[in-house]
């Protein structure tokens, strides 16, 4: 079963009424419009777009559905794709440690553990270097264009 990028079809007009209609009527952008098999998440502000951003590219950068990117499952492999997520949110965005956490189901004090894990990579892990690297020129890339 070939699957495809919903975000790339669909017009913008129609992405903005659904985040009319689910704003209006549902309740806001905590909620999530399931259409076919596909999550539309609900941008409101220029915020949220810069979060789904990242998180959209750190998940197809490693090939793995954000859900259980963003889920609370304690498996290595996710821990560190949301370690990255956590990182670049906090490079990216000025926003507060609990907003970051709320993001990513964490708490505010892992996200500053987070950050020095992160920074230990950097510094000592050349595979882990090259994937942050790898994933900021593409964040970079994505997110100047639009502006």
């Amino acid at each position: 079963m070939k699957s495809f990028n919903l975000e790339k079809i669909l017009p913008f007009e129609l992405k903005e009424q659904i985040n009319n209609f689910v704003s209006e009527y549902v309740g806001g952008k905590e909620h999530q419009i399931l259409y076919g098999k596909v999550f539309i998440p609900v941008i409101t502000s220029e915020k949220d777009i810069v979060v789904d951003t990242i998180v959209r590219t750190v998940c197809e950068c490693f090939h793995v559905p954000r859900e259980i990117v963003l889920s609370k499952t304690r498996k290595i492999p996710f821990i560190t794709y949301r370690q990255y997520i956590t990182y670049f949110l906090y490079q990216y965005l000025n926003i507060s440690l609990t907003e970051i956490g709320a993001i990513v189901s964490i708490d505010h004090a892992t996200v500053i553990h987070t950050n020095k894990v992160v920074g230990n990579y950097l510094c000592t892990n050349k595979q882990k270097r090259e994937e942050i690297k790898q994933i900021e020129n593409t964040l970079n890339v994505i997110l100047w264009e639009n502006k």
